[in-house]
Formats: structure tokens, sequence, C-alpha cells
């Protein structure tokens, strides 16, 4: 009569087994995930530091109104690149 409890016993062990390697699965996937981004608050974080207070963001209507050779001109023979 005790068998079935043995089996029981065996099947909570292996459950409980198998928990902890999912659960440490999970926290060695969640630390990776933590150092990227603290990887990547510690660039945005030097970024503002350091070239944003130097140099505006660009915008997009700054690369419009730059006037510079295409890119096509650098290809075409005869044409002045400025």
């Amino acid at each position: 009569m005790a068998d079935w409890l043995v089996g029981v016993a065996f099947y909570v062990a292996v459950v409980k087994q198998l928990l902890l390697l999912v659960a440490l699965g999970i926290a060695v996937s969640s630390a990776d995930d933590l150092f990227v981004d603290c990887a990547y608050f510690a660039r945005r974080f030097w970024r503002w530091l350091a070239v944003y207070s130097r140099h505006a963001p660009m915008r997009a209507a700054d690369l419009y109104a730059a006037e510079r050779a295409s890119w096509r001109s650098w290809c075409r023979p005869g044409t002045r690149r400025t």
C-alpha cells in the first residue's frame, strides 16, 4: 500500500528539480536582459551628458536644408564635388 506513496514522493522530487532548472534558466536569461538594458541606458546617459550638451540632435529638415552634392554626382564623371 505504501508503493504509491513512494511513487508520489518520487514524482514530487522530479517536479521540484525541473522547477529549479526552469527557474535557473529564467534567472540567467533575465540577467542577460538586465546587462543589455544597463548598457543601453549607460550609453544613453553618456550621449546626453557628452554629445547632446554640445550638439543639438539632428532633425530631418536639417538634412534637406544642407546643400551638398547628391551621392549620384559622386558616381558621374565630369561633376564637381563640393
